[in-house]
């Protein structure tokens, strides 16, 4: 299995902070949130995390447990946050070198 993460930015900063500006944006915040728990409790997401902040650098990550890229990918694309176009995403194959969840490479 490979490891893939993907970070996620809020298109504006004040999404994270409650300020969405639209009752769509704040429905769709909400089933991001659902998302990668869903997600976890599959045993596909290894974890979920975002930066305490609610500035233009907030981002946060998902680090997925996939077969390949184009699994990855396609988890990205179905993100609530992604697919409604609240948040950006970019994906990186990813390997935890230290810590509780870190696997020899392959």
């Amino acid at each position: 299995m490979a490891d893939y993460l993907y970070q996620l930015k809020p298109i504006r900063p004040d999404l994270l902070a409650g300020s969405a500006s639209r009752v769509e944006e704040s429905d769709t915040i909400g089933q991001h949130f659902e998302y990668p728990s869903t997600l976890h409790q599959a045993g596909v997401v290894e974890l979920a995390r975002r930066t305490d902040t609610d500035h233009e650098n907030t981002f946060g990550i998902v680090l997925q447990n996939t077969g390949s890229e184009s699994s990855a990918r396609k988890i990205l694309e179905e993100d609530p946050a992604v697919a409604g176009r609240v948040m950006s995403a970019s994906l990186y194959p990813f390997r935890i070198a230290v810590g509780t969840l870190a696997r020899p490479p392959e």
